[in-house]
């Protein structure tokens, strides 16, 4: 290899190394921009600036795309406190794909489901949360309430949904009524079952 070849590759090296170097400053840079934008819509939504909260979460998203489940839960968040479901939705469901068994996403995912009446679907995510946290009593009185107001031939599944969450939470003077109720409903053979 002659003088000036050496140089040339010596030059094209150089160039390489600095693109290099830029693009990992650059990629630094974003991931500082979208902490910043995370942040910022803690503090918004802490305010109850919800509307606010999501366009910090989309800025950060926007610098940071494919990588932050966090961003797209805490929009889903501020997205539910505002009514906005489908959003909302649509926000947990791409935490959970970016952050497989982010519990907590599905959880919420649930309950906008219920709020929209998607009864099978809220169902659908409750019970799966409920396999990888089975002692969270807050599911377990979500699948209950679906099954004793939707669907009336799971009632005597109800009951034993709303009694494990007895067990759990402790007393609850509103779920006692509806266990009392279901038991009368059901008769002596519900209240022998349990014991």
């Amino acid at each position: 290899m002659n003088r000036s070849s050496r140089a040339a590759l010596s030059v094209f090296v150089l160039f390489l190394a600095a693109g290099c170097v830029s693009v990992e400053q650059e990629r630094r840079e974003r991931l500082e921009k979208a902490r910043f934008y995370l942040e910022e819509g803690d503090s918004f939504a802490a305010l109850g600036n919800h509307e606010q909260a999501i366009e910090s979460y989309a800025n950060a998203i926007a610098e940071h795309p494919g990588g932050y489940a966090a961003a797209h839960f805490k929009r889903g968040n501020a997205h539910f406190r505002l009514g906005h479901d489908d959003d909302a939705i649509q926000d947990y469901t791409e935490a959970m794909q970016l952050s497989p068994g982010f519990d907590q996403a599905l959880f919420n995912r649930g309950e906008t489901f219920r709020r929209k009446e998607r009864w099978a679907e809220a169902l659908g995510d409750f019970q799966e949360y409920r396999q990888a946290n089975p002692s969270d009593a807050r599911v377990l009185v979500r699948i209950a309430d679906i099954l004793h107001d939707n669907v009336p031939s799971h009632r005597r599944t109800a009951l034993d949904y709303y009694r494990r969450y007895l067990e759990l939470a402790g007393p609850d003077e509103a779920v006692s009524r509806i266990v009392s109720e279901l038991e009368r409903e059901f008769g002596p053979a519900a209240r022998a079952s349990d014991q």
